[in-house]
Protein backbone atom coordinates (compact mmCIF):
# COMPACT_ATOMS: atom_id res chain seq x y z
CA UNK A 1 0.00 0.00 0.00
CA UNK A 2 1.45 3.83 -0.81
CA UNK A 3 1.37 6.41 1.32
CA UNK A 4 0.99 9.82 -0.67
CA UNK A 5 2.26 12.76 1.35
CA UNK A 6 1.30 16.17 0.33
CA UNK A 7 -1.36 15.25 -2.54
CA UNK A 8 -2.33 19.41 -2.43
CA UNK A 9 -4.40 21.01 -5.18
CA UNK A 10 -1.31 21.59 -7.28
CA UNK A 11 -0.58 18.03 -7.25
CA UNK A 12 -3.65 16.93 -8.19
CA UNK A 13 -4.06 19.69 -10.62
CA UNK A 14 -0.80 18.67 -12.82
CA UNK A 15 -1.91 14.71 -12.20
CA UNK A 16 -5.32 15.77 -14.00
CA UNK A 17 -3.21 17.72 -16.43
CA UNK A 18 -0.85 14.66 -17.01
CA UNK A 19 -4.71 12.42 -17.64
CA UNK A 20 -5.82 15.47 -20.65
CA UNK A 21 -2.26 15.04 -21.97
CA UNK A 22 -2.37 10.77 -22.51
CA UNK A 23 -6.11 11.42 -23.45
CA UNK A 24 -5.12 14.14 -26.39
CA UNK A 25 -2.53 11.53 -27.26
CA UNK A 26 -4.79 8.66 -27.09
CA UNK A 27 -2.29 6.90 -24.67
CA UNK A 28 -4.53 5.93 -22.05
CA UNK A 29 -3.52 2.78 -20.23
CA UNK A 30 -5.99 0.01 -20.06
CA UNK A 31 -5.25 -2.99 -18.60
CA UNK A 32 -6.03 -6.14 -20.00
CA UNK A 33 -7.86 -7.24 -17.25
CA UNK A 34 -10.71 -4.25 -17.66
CA UNK A 35 -13.66 -5.23 -20.13
CA UNK A 36 -13.82 -3.38 -22.65
CA UNK A 37 -17.31 -1.60 -22.19
CA UNK A 38 -16.04 -0.40 -18.71
CA UNK A 39 -13.28 1.94 -20.59
CA UNK A 40 -15.62 5.11 -20.03
CA UNK A 41 -16.51 4.24 -16.55
CA UNK A 42 -13.46 3.13 -15.78
CA UNK A 43 -11.65 6.53 -17.22
CA UNK A 44 -14.19 8.80 -15.26
CA UNK A 45 -13.42 7.23 -11.90
CA UNK A 46 -9.91 7.56 -12.86
CA UNK A 47 -10.51 11.09 -12.97
CA UNK A 48 -12.86 11.80 -9.81
CA UNK A 49 -9.83 10.04 -8.16
CA UNK A 50 -7.27 12.13 -9.12
CA UNK A 51 -9.38 14.90 -8.58
CA UNK A 52 -10.12 14.13 -4.95
CA UNK A 53 -9.48 10.34 -3.97
CA UNK A 54 -7.08 8.25 -3.03
CA UNK A 55 -5.55 4.72 -4.45
CA UNK A 56 -7.35 2.94 -1.82
CA UNK A 57 -10.63 4.83 -3.13
CA UNK A 58 -9.94 3.91 -6.63
CA UNK A 59 -9.23 0.28 -6.39
CA UNK A 60 -12.61 0.33 -4.42
CA UNK A 61 -14.20 1.73 -6.89
CA UNK A 62 -13.21 -0.75 -9.64
CA UNK A 63 -14.42 -3.41 -7.51
CA UNK A 64 -17.49 -1.77 -6.64
CA UNK A 65 -18.48 -1.09 -10.69
CA UNK A 66 -17.18 -4.65 -11.34
CA UNK A 67 -14.76 -3.15 -14.59
CA UNK A 68 -12.95 -6.38 -14.41
CA UNK A 69 -13.52 -9.38 -16.91
CA UNK A 70 -13.66 -13.24 -14.89
CA UNK A 71 -11.10 -14.50 -16.56
CA UNK A 72 -8.19 -13.86 -19.06
CA UNK A 73 -6.14 -15.65 -21.40
CA UNK A 74 -2.61 -16.76 -20.01
CA UNK A 75 0.07 -17.54 -22.38
CA UNK A 76 2.36 -20.59 -21.15
CA UNK A 77 4.89 -20.59 -24.06
CA UNK A 78 3.30 -23.64 -25.97
CA UNK A 79 -0.65 -23.11 -24.82
CA UNK A 80 -2.69 -20.63 -24.01
CA UNK A 81 -5.33 -20.94 -21.45
CA UNK A 82 -8.27 -19.21 -19.48
CA UNK A 83 -7.59 -17.95 -16.08
CA UNK A 84 -9.50 -16.37 -13.29
CA UNK A 85 -8.45 -12.75 -12.59
CA UNK A 86 -6.66 -12.33 -9.98
CA UNK A 87 -8.64 -11.48 -6.53
CA UNK A 88 -6.68 -8.40 -5.92
CA UNK A 89 -6.45 -7.22 -9.38
CA UNK A 90 -8.53 -4.05 -8.65
CA UNK A 91 -5.49 -3.12 -6.36
CA UNK A 92 -2.89 -3.93 -8.45
CA UNK A 93 -4.55 -1.61 -11.40
CA UNK A 94 -5.91 0.78 -8.93
CA UNK A 95 -2.63 1.78 -6.97
CA UNK A 96 -0.20 1.33 -9.75
CA UNK A 97 -2.39 3.66 -12.12
CA UNK A 98 -2.67 6.28 -9.32
CA UNK A 99 0.88 5.92 -8.49
CA UNK A 100 1.94 6.39 -12.07
CA UNK A 101 0.07 9.68 -12.44
CA UNK A 102 1.39 10.80 -8.61
CA UNK A 103 5.05 9.88 -9.79
CA UNK A 104 4.38 12.25 -13.09
CA UNK A 105 2.91 14.99 -11.07
CA UNK A 106 5.93 14.78 -8.54
CA UNK A 107 8.69 14.71 -12.02
CA UNK A 108 6.82 17.72 -13.10
CA UNK A 109 6.56 19.71 -9.82
CA UNK A 110 9.93 19.55 -9.44
CA UNK A 111 10.92 20.68 -12.85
Amino acid sequence: MFHFEKLDEQMRGLMLQELEYDLEREAIFYDARLKEESRPHYLELLRQTLRQGTAESFTEAILAAHLLKGTETRDLGDKQVEAKISSIAHYNIGEGEFNRYTMRAVCLRAI
